[in-house]
């Protein structure tokens, strides 16, 4: 190491001081580079079992020894990201809190940022944000197993506990949101409860008593179409107009849960089983203990049994179901079953193989054949657009984009893994790679790189400005005034 490295290693170790930075076990500094106006770049990666390891860029200015001012973060791994306010924000969230890029104006910022780097850091906790951006739910963890289920508006100038003591989760939110976010449902002491967002953060919604749906979790609960919330009460399945919600929690005793559409052959276990309808209420799938899965056909208002069409169970003994869902197509498909006009969906299904191999995702089409559609290795948890006509899994340094009603592959993304994936709409998503964050055009099959998730190594070029290597084989310099980055 010669004498400008190690002055170098000792100023950025000073710096870290100086700015409460503690190089704790498990994270490491880089040495950094300088300029004359004694501006120094230096990298900070984590190695913490269990989470994502990466490193971060830092810059600070040093005067006499001293850092003027607490270092800033040039990058943004994207461990989550969400759309907010209309998609006017795109946020990313990691262990150094959250930062907001503006999609009109190209401009990132820190919206909240730790002021010390976390030193037993944790994987980043999920968000239920409405489709419109405006609101958004999360639990604030509290202990190992609990967290208080919270609603805010996406700024976070706003926001009120739901539940203090609900059960927390790194995969799933106990929140359903309306399709045009005027009503959110929620799990509260074992049962399922409704709320208008907007009322609630003014203060001037109904008593909770009278927003009550009935027992059960997240999961006896669905909207379909927008219109309608399904309501699964033991073996009834009920329909609720979201128009007739609060006429229903104020005179439930005398007009029940809405209107039975059908009755189920066995007992819906909402801790185990879950279900999904079609947007047109024709037709139900049920499935229950996560790996048997059953279609009915749903003939209007009625109490009658529902009438089978087809049952299937996951059985492999290549490896265990993790989890599935299921995709309803908007056209018919033909032939399937000699029942006309039901609809057929697919069923995502994540599984784990028991030889140690990674995770895999299939797409089965519920037919009477139960047939594979496609397969996945090492896939992650699929993304579809907001319409659900488009699908996106990532699998290694791939994404692939594919049409949800023929399970037609229309894109393949390569270049770097992805960690993360959110749609704007039906042409439009966000690739959030572990180096670059880009935004993919499936219309004009192009993508621009908006910000770095992290930084290799990082100079300043011959013009002064901030360069950097993501160990991909390209150079990327930083818009000062934005905070982006540009190839």
């Amino acid at each position: 190491m010669n004498v400008k490295q190690t002055a170098l290693k000792h100023t950025v170790l000073l710096l870290c001081m100086l700015a409460a930075l503690p190089a704790a076990a498990g994270i490491q500094f880089s040495d950094g580079d300088i300029n004359k106006n004694n501006d120094v770049l230096f990298t900070v990666r984590h190695n913490i079992a269990g989470i994502n390891s990466y490193r971060t860029l830092f810059k600070a200015n040093i005067k006499n020894g001293t850092a003027e001012v607490r270092p800033e973060i040039l990058t943004y791994y994207p461990e989550q990201m969400e759309l907010l306010n209309g998609g006017k924000i795109l946020q990313i969230r990691n262990r150094y809190g959250k930062v907001w890029y503006s999609t009109s104006e190209k401009k990132a910022v820190w919206k909240d940022c730790v002021s010390v780097i976390p030193e037993n850091s944790r994987r980043t906790a999920p968000v239920a944000a409405s489709q419109d951006g405006k609101w958004i739910c999360y639990i604030e963890k509290k202990n190992y197993a609990t967290g208080a289920l919270t609603l805010s508006t996406f700024s976070g100038e706003k926001s009120l506990i739901l539940d203090p003591d609900a059960s927390f989760s790194y995969t799933k939110i106990p929140t359903k949101w309306q399709p045009n976010a005027q009503i959110l449902l929620y799990e509260k002491n074992g049962a399922v409860y409704f709320c208008n967002p907007e009322a609630m953060l003014k203060g001037i919604e109904v008593s909770e008593e009278y927003r009550k749906i009935g027992p059960g979790t997240i999961d006896s609960v669905n909207w379909t179409g927008g219109k309608y919330l399904v309501y699964i009460d033991g073996d009834i399945v009920y329909r609720i107009s979201s128009k007739e919600l609060y006429t229903l929690g104020l005179y439930s005793g005398i007009i029940g849960k809405g209107t039975a559409i059908g009755r189920l052959p066995n007992h819906f276990n909402s801790g185990k089983d879950s279900f999904s309808v079609n947007k047109n209420l024709t037709a139900i799938v049920i499935i229950q203990g996560g790996k048997n899965f059953t279609l009915y056909r749903i003939n209007g208002a009625s109490c009658n049994y529902l009438d089978a069409v087809s049952t299937k169970s996951y059985t492999n003994n290549e490896g265990s179901l993790l989890d599935a869902c299921i995709v309803w197509p908007d056209a018919l498909i033909a032939n399937d079953f000699e029942q006309p006009g039901l609809p057929v969906p697919s069923v995502w299904m994540k599984t784990l193989p028991y030889n140690g191999k990674p995770a895999a995702a299939a797409v089965y089409r519920m037919n009477d054949k139960f047939s594979k559609i496609l397969a996945i290795e090492d896939s992650g948890l699929p993304a579809f657009s907001p319409d659900k006509s488009r699908c996106a899994f990532f699998s290694g340094s791939t994404a692939y984009i594919y049409d949800t009603a023929e399970w037609k592959r229309i894109e393949e993304i390569t270049g770097e893994k992805i960690v993360s994936i959110i749609w704007a709409d039906s042409d439009t998503l966000y690739l959030g790679g572990e180096k670059t964050i880009r935004k993919w055009s499936v219309r004009e099959k192009s993508a621009e790189t908006l910000m770095l998730s992290q930084a290799v190594n990082a100079w300043w070029n011959d013009t002064g400005r901030i360069t950097a290597d993501t160990g991909n084989g390209k150079s990327y310099v930083y818009n000062q005034t934005a905070g982006s980055w540009s190839e």
